[in-house]
């Protein structure tokens, strides 16, 4: 099909704002247009109930700006949430429970699946995370989030636990509407109320993390205290909701049900293989009937609608593809109707519901349901849509140069060389006090029932990246690129096309610089929930910022709508080799430093090397260095990483132990510059053992006492991203064991790379100052 781009159909509603200026001359000229013509048309309401005329039907809904979280503490001061199950929406809703400061716990099988999920994500057995029966017992509201036939299963175990004075939950009206089937009937004494967020928890997780809020439903089943709707409102509003309809309970679960067995899954599915296979069967071949089937749908136009809506997409189509669209579109319509009929009637008639508990209730669903995902993924059509994939993920990198170096020591020598004249060589730095406390046994009470605590010997060299060129070590990788993109391609290209990234922070400041000093234009892509500062500092190193939303498709539609205009070249944050190799030179500095420092008459190098793990460049790149003695007969130093363990942050350390590389990570740890999950590239060296020593990963307690140390002791401001390293040599007893044991009398001199300093008073303040 003849279709514009996303950046084309962008530039369309850019040109309705601002005639004959391209979008990047009118970010220029005035950053607030070009944000508008990034972000979807929305009406911004007051606060509190809202009507709104949804296609001439008059609606109310209700608004997260009327419950700010000191309302929401306010109004539920007195209740404890009990979450009962953790799967997806657990996960979602009781983190941003928790994150909005209410008194919420979680109850699931102790030490199943769920149990272990949720101590991963911060939840503390005995404080925050019981058993069902004891969570339901502690609780004033019980969150039911079991799947649907778990709730059908535990119904004669927790309705007893429903005593007067509790409110019932729901995310779902399944069991309570469908009672004849589930069994699930309530209680007459108590509220029952319903919140539906529509998305997936991670995707009610997400959207708070980055200010937004999903939309929700809202009903109520059961009315006693007269304040059930109020209740849920304020429930919807703490669990991440944006705005908030009313609807019923049978309503919910018959939309639901109905929409996720026709539009959502279950008929664009059936689609989708309808006309691959006639175009199969005309001739096509499987990448051509893949394109125009699902790749063009997906990543082009469906965007588009999501965007702005059905006619939006239309506009950014050709003449001919328009013309075909609307007249097919009404046969569509005739021919599919009756079916969506007979799904409503079945969904009403409770015969989806009965197929839907006879077939989770079996003891083998589990095994016939990865039955029928294989036959799924082993469909043509999927096949060919991961080589597809492959194809897009290549696109994404063409901007590699076909000549980088090899990811060697002797590459790092040549990237020091090159970017030298332009960054800091920053300080080594020790420190007697904190070699005192890194060598004495931890306190009985910070074992959590640990054997023994471990003594090693400890002597830190601490390599300052904080004190790097914008506050950080991405400088380093920044000019690198940019350095090799100039010996590639020519000044005058570079100059002319200029180079564009997507960070919301540490990089986007560094290629701002780069480009800067070197005389090239540097677009930078940034969410726009982006940290004020981070924004500022990012414009006033020259660097043209355009905004978009947080997701991938989000920032991709606003990198492309830059390279289509400019000619942009794309330099990654962190995914890239050069990028590795000009990161890598923390570690040739680190241990020239050390070698000065100790005398090169002793022949001792470092005997071990910590560095955090984000994306991986920092880490990859130093591994690559300390991959080989930088001596003959010197014993190899060890490389070793650090994440955060909050909310699944150690996406490195988990990706180890199952033997292959996590692809999304969704956290909000205090160490925001790790919140990113591993590179490709950058996965290739860290999973290599013959380069990486081992990943450990630290709470974020155990990260603030590390900062609040290297405030105190040494005086010096680091972010907390750059202390994951020292807080693992403080507190992780398995490590301290290694070093004790492998290290005996003599110890370790173990270098730890702060990796930056970006941080502010105010932040400092309320990381030490908050519960």
């Amino acid at each position: 099909m003849a279709s514009k781009t996303i950046p084309r159909a962008l530039r369309l509603s850019s040109r309705v704002a601002v005639p004959r200026r391209t979008f990047v001359s009118t970010v220029r000229a005035r950053p607030s247009v070009a944000t508008a013509a990034i972000r979807s048309p929305v009406t911004v309401p007051a606060r509190g109930v809202k009507t709104i005329d949804f296609a001439g039907t008059k609606e109310d809904v209700y608004e997260r700006a009327d419950w700010p979280q000191e309302k929401l503490q306010q109004y539920f001061k007195n209740d404890t949430l009990a979450l009962i199950g953790y799967g997806s929406q657990g996960h979602g809703q009781g983190l941003n429970l928790r994150d909005n400061g209410l008194n919420v716990i979680v109850g699931v099988r102790k030490d199943g699946a769920s149990w272990k999920e949720a101590i991963q994500d911060g939840w503390v057995p005995g404080t925050n995370l019981f058993d069902v029966e004891t969570a339901i017992n502690k609780g004033t509201i019980i969150m039911n989030l079991l799947s649907d036939a778990a709730q059908s299963e535990t119904w004669p175990t927790i309705k007893p636990l429903l005593t007067k004075g509790k409110t019932l939950y729901f995310s779902h009206g399944f069991s309570p509407v469908f009672k004849d089937l589930t069994k699930v009937e309530v209680p007459t004494d108590i509220d029952v109320i319903l919140v539906a967020p529509k998305g997936s928890g991670r995707t009610v997780r997400s959207l708070f993390r980055e200010g937004r809020g999903i939309n929700s439903s809202i009903a109520v089943f059961q009315d006693v205290t007269g304040k059930a709707k109020e209740k849920a409102i304020a429930m919807g509003v703490a669990v991440g909701s944006g705005y908030l309809y009313e609807t019923t309970f049978e309503k919910e679960v018959y939309s639901d049900l109905y929409g996720e067995r026709g539009c959502l899954m279950g008929g664009i599915h059936g689609m989708f293989l309808a006309q691959y296979e006639v175009l199969r069967e005309r001739g096509h071949s499987p990448s051509e009937a893949f394109n125009e089937t699902v790749e063009e749908a997906t990543q082009s136009l469906y965007p588009l609608i999501a965007a702005n809506g059905m006619d939006w997409m239309y506009a950014a189509c050709s003449t001919t593809a328009r013309r075909g669209a609307i007249d097919w579109s009404p046969k569509f319509k005739d021919a599919l109707k009756p079916v969506f009929d007979e799904l409503y009637t079945s969904v009403k008639e409770g015969k989806e519901t009965q197929r839907s508990l006879d077939y989770n209730s079996q003891p083998d669903y589990r095994q016939r349901y990865e039955k029928e995902m294989e036959e799924i993924r082993n469909l043509e059509i999927w096949r060919a849509g991961k080589a597809t994939q492959t194809q897009r993920e290549r696109k994404t990198k063409m901007t590699e140069p076909k000549s980088h170096l090899p990811l060697t020591p002797s590459s790092i020598s040549k990237a020091h060389a090159l970017i030298k004249p332009y960054i800091h060589h920053t300080p080594l730095l020790t420190n007697t006090t904190l070699n005192t406390i890194a060598s004495t046994a931890q306190p009985a009470t910070d074992l959590a029932g640990k054997a023994a605590a471990a003594s090693p010997k400890i002597r830190f060299y601490f390599k300052c990246e904080n004190f790097q060129r914008i506050g950080a070590f991405k400088a380093r990788g920044a000019f690198h690129a940019l350095l090799r993109l100039i010996e590639e391609k020519g000044e005058e290209e570079v100059r002319r096309r200029g180079v564009v990234t997507h960070s919301s922070g540490n990089h986007a400041q560094a290629l701002a610089l780069a480009g800067k000093t070197l005389n090239v234009p540097a677009y930078i892509v940034m969410p726009s929930i982006s940290t004020p500062s981070k924004i500022a500092s990012t414009q006033a190193l020259g660097a043209t910022v355009l905004f978009s939303g947080s997701t991938e498709p989000e920032r991709e539609a606003v990198k492309q709508k830059v390279q289509e205009e400019t000619g942009a070249i794309f330099i990654p944050p962190y995914d890239h080799p050069d990028i590795i190799l000009g990161q890598g030179t923390v570690g040739l500095e680190l241990e020239e430093q050390y070698e000065e420092l100790k005398g090169q008459a002793e022949g001792k190098g470092l005997d071990a090397v910590f560095t955090p793990i984000g994306g991986g460049g920092l880490n990859g790149g130093v591994a690559t260095w300390f991959s080989v003695p930088s001596k003959e007969g010197r014993k190899k130093s060890l490389v070793f990483g650090a994440e955060p363990s909050f909310e699944g942050a150690n996406d490195c350390q988990r990706g180890l132990a199952a033997g292959k590389r996590v692809e999304a990570v969704s956290t909000k740890t205090i160490a925001d510059g790790l919140r990113t999950p591993v590179g490709h590239h950058n996965w290739a060296i860290i999973s290599d053992p013959s380069k990486i020593a081992g990943v450990y990963s630290v709470s974020e307690d155990q990260i603030k006492k590390a900062m609040r140390l290297v405030f105190e002791r040494m005086k010096v401001v680091v972010e907390p991203s750059a202390v994951v390293g020292l807080a693992v040599c403080l507190f992780d007893e398995d490590f301290r064991r290694k070093v004790e044991q492998e290290g005996g009398e003599d110890g370790w001199d173990i270098g730890v790379v702060f990796s930056g300093g970006n941080t502010t008073v105010e932040a400092i303040g309320a990381l030490f100052t908050s519960n």
